[in-house]
């Protein structure tokens, strides 16, 4: 991590550990920091960097980090300049076009791994042979824990998008990036399909169900509804209660709801 990132990390923690937090002041100096930053551009993306690593620990946290980051960019000068734009939007572009690139299918590991081989009905698991638990025990857990962890950032990320939209930090001129996120995490073929994308399409959903539901094309929540409830049918209790959390926000009082980053990560809801 470097220093801007750690800097950036430190408001944020600052501000979820207060029993009050003062949005206001930590926006201030996450925007003091990035005008004093020799490289401004690469200061934004540490901060972008220092929200998702910080969510990694504590997700509830994204909501209050996003407004920070939100209040920070509107009060940037138009001397903050980084390649997308200058000023606000500057912020705004940046981590727009950050999440669009980074919010995409489950990536495993990229090098050849020493162990395991990829699950053929659902690419973000892996299989291990008896000899290798049994020879080389420490190599399993190195790649069980490599594979966790990419799991947990496609999870965030998702999270991230969804309240982006719900918050109104940015919004995407029409649905599609949505759509295409969600339609992957439920589109079960062998081979392709992963749980970690299923979960983040989940989150993803929950997280803005309501503001998404104004400019989806018609009919596609009543699709997504009648999918997610046949996920009920057909697979794990894992599964099974990531769709049924996904069809009480769908169906419940007042019809679908934007959760915010407490709800989604509120910890009953994922001891299953």
């Amino acid at each position: 991590m470097d220093q801007d990132q750690q800097q950036a990390l430190d408001i944020f923690a600052k501000a979820w550990k207060s029993d009050n937090p003062d949005v206001e002041e930590a926006a201030k100096a996450l925007c003091k920091g990035t005008t004093e930053a020799e490289d401004q551009r690469e200061y934004i993306s540490s901060t972008i960097l220092a929200i998702h690593q910080y969510a990694c620990t504590q997700p509830a946290s994204i909501d209050l980090s996003l407004r920070i980051f939100h209040r920070a960019f509107q009060q940037y000068p138009n001397t903050i300049r980084n390649g997308y734009c200058s000023g606000p939007v500057a912020g705004q572009n940046q981590l727009k076009w950050w999440l669009i690139e980074e919010a995409s299918c489950f990536e495993g590991l990229q090098s050849r791994r020493s162990t395991g081989t990829v699950n053929s009905h659902d690419n973000s698991n892996l299989d291990f042979s008896e000899q290798e638990v049994a020879d080389n025990m420490t190599g399993v857990l190195a790649q069980i824990a490599e594979w966790k962890k990419r799991r947990r950032d496609q999870l965030i990320t998702a999270a991230i998008f969804a309240r982006c939209h719900a918050l109104n930090v940015f919004r995407f001129d029409d649905s599609q990036r949505a759509e295409y996120l969600i339609d992957m995490g439920l589109n079960h073929r062998p081979g392709a399909w992963s749980h970690s994308e299923f979960f983040a399409a989940c989150v993803l959903l929950r997280g803005c169900a309501s503001s998404l539901s104004s400019i989806i094309k018609p009919g596609k929540m009543n699709e997504w509804r009648s999918q997610f409830a046949r996920h009920l049918r057909e697979h794990d209790f894992v599964i099974k209660s990531q769709a049924a959390l996904v069809l009480r926000n769908l169906d419940g009082e007042g019809g679908p709801s934007d959760e915010d980053s407490r709800d989604l990560f509120s910890w009953g809801l994922w001891l299953v």
